[in-house]
């Protein structure tokens, strides 16, 4: 299995400060956010590789800020001048498909428009933008780096230092888009049977299967669970809005 978390800097010294943009460093906004989401991160993800950041001072006083959370040697964060220096995901995926396969995970310290241009591009439906201090995580199901492809991870974590993405609201979605799905399912197979009598009892199946999604995610410690179906929900919406393009 191979892990791989993207991080946005955290909050930094506005541009029109006259400092240099590679010099620009975290505010104290930007340090609190770092170390909340770092907590947060340490619920839901472990690192067992490699921390990599761009050398921007923004970058990696955030990696810093990490790497001591996580009692991770700040000295071994691998610095890629490529991570300030371009804009696009594939770009940076053969830095990624290169990475040592004796690392099952990696964490990559950035800037945007790369990391959400990247998020987007490793899994299928992923099209939010990461704010500053956002973390979002992805897996592959292979022992080799070389395997990590476009539009094939799973979402595993999601972390993002504003209110409207805590893990409740997140978990609200998900049940919302579980119970759509079992509603679905159950009222078509009801409908092959008897499309009257399950046309009568819609209200029923609706309710009892926002229930039994309800209770399922509750009881469920399987996040990866929660976010797919977040996921789900998310696309749903994009494509309500935009069309199916």
């Amino acid at each position: 299995m191979k892990r791989l978390y993207l991080i946005r800097h955290a909050t930094a010294l506005p541009r029109d400060n006259q400092v240099p943009d590679f010099e620009r460093p975290l505010v104290p906004k930007g340090t609190k956010e770092a170390k909340k989401i770092a907590r947060r991160f340490g619920k839901n993800g472990q690192v067992e590789g490699v921390l990599i950041s761009s050398p921007a001072n923004r970058a990696l006083e955030t990696a810093h800020i990490f790497a001591k959370a996580w009692d991770y040697p700040v000295q071994k964060i691998i610095l890629k001048q490529e991570l300030y220096d371009v804009s696009g995901g594939r770009e940076i995926m053969p830095m990624i498909q290169s990475l040592d396969d004796n690392w099952n995970s990696a964490v990559i310290f950035g800037h945007d428009p790369l990391l959400s241009d990247l998020a987007g591009m490793l899994s299928k439906g992923f099209k939010e933008m990461l704010p500053k201090a956002g973390a979002v995580g992805f897996s592959w199901n292979t022992d080799s780096w070389k395997q990590v492809t476009p539009e094939t991870g799973r979402l595993t974590l999601l972390e993002f230092p504003k209110p409207g993405y805590s893990q409740e609201k997140l978990r609200k979605s998900a049940r919302k888009e579980l119970a759509a799905v079992l509603s679905d399912s159950v009222g078509a197979l009801l409908a092959e049977i008897d499309p009257e009598g399950a046309t009568s009892v819609r209200k029923r199946i609706k309710k009892s299967c926002e229930n039994l999604a309800s209770s399922f995610l509750n009881k469920s410690k399987n996040q990866d669970v929660v976010l797919s179906y977040w996921l789900r929900s998310r696309e749903k919406h994009f494509l309500d809005a935009n069309g199916d393009k």
